[in-house]
């Protein structure tokens, strides 16, 4: 077992973002997490990651509860994300970029020079297969939105983790692109990485995702395998459009 959600809440104000949530997830997954703008799915990303409180129930990972944890505790458990707006740091090049997750917590150590010529080898291969390679020198600050998003993805897969949360990867990013990222999470997901993914396109999600999550209105709708959530009734009428 991965994450187990047990009737989670979450309150902003007067709106219930989330109301009740229950889900579990099989470890080493790749699983969908669909539903309409405003459904509660980043909300739900930033209470598995420690960027936001529960306002009741309980999360756990790998059966040690996690809420209440800040993010960075919950990364040293083995999970780590990425966001809809992408967090680079501008003023350092893509490869400095790659580099930084990489270092020990210590301020001194951030810009320092990598000491495995692995770690440097790994990002230069990332940016060779998203197209990057020849602005690695270049300031992440020249990149365009799509570009940013890339870079910001291939971070998470410099970093030694077991649990990979992705914020809608394929917003900005061209179709041959986003086949290539298909194809590195599948990839990872076979070395035993797993992946929850937040996603609008559903050709994304129907052909990468192996177990899919439905949010509506702060609540669980469905969940099942790719082919079962395409034939759910609620859904359509929910989402997907029939």
């Amino acid at each position: 077992m991965s994450f187990e959600i047990r009737k989670v809440i979450k309150d902003f104000g007067g709106i219930r973002a989330l109301d009740e949530v229950s889900f579990q997830m099989s470890q080493g997954t790749i699983t969908g997490l669909i539903g309409p703008n405003g459904s509660g799915k980043t909300t739900l990303f930033n209470l598995l990651t420690g960027f936001l409180p529960t306002d009741g129930g309980q999360i756990l990972y790998k059966g040690q509860p996690i809420d209440g944890l800040k993010p960075h505790q919950v990364v040293e458990l083995g999970i780590i994300r990425t966001f809809q707006i992408t967090r680079v740091f501008p003023k350092l090049t893509l490869l400095e970029n790659l580099l930084v997750p990489t270092r020990t917590n210590r301020i001194g150590n951030l810009l320092r020079s990598p000491k495995t010529k692995k770690k440097l080898d790994k990002a230069q291969r990332l940016l060779e297969t998203i197209g990057l390679e020849a602005y690695m020198h270049e300031p992440a600050s020249t990149l365009s939105f799509g570009q940013s998003k890339l870079l910001e993805l291939i971070l998470s897969f410099m970093i030694d983790c077991d649990t990979v949360l992705l914020d809608e990867p394929s917003a900005g990013i061209n179709p041959s692109l986003q086949a290539v990222i298909n194809d590195w999470i599948r990839a990872e997901n076979k070395e035993g990485k797993e992946f929850f993914i937040i996603e609008h396109n559903m050709d994304v999600v129907m052909n990468l995702c192996r177990h899919i999550i439905v949010l509506h209105n702060g609540r669980k709708l469905a969940q099942g395998e790719p082919a079962e959530i395409q034939q759910n009734e609620e859904v359509l009428d929910a989402y997907l459009g029939d």
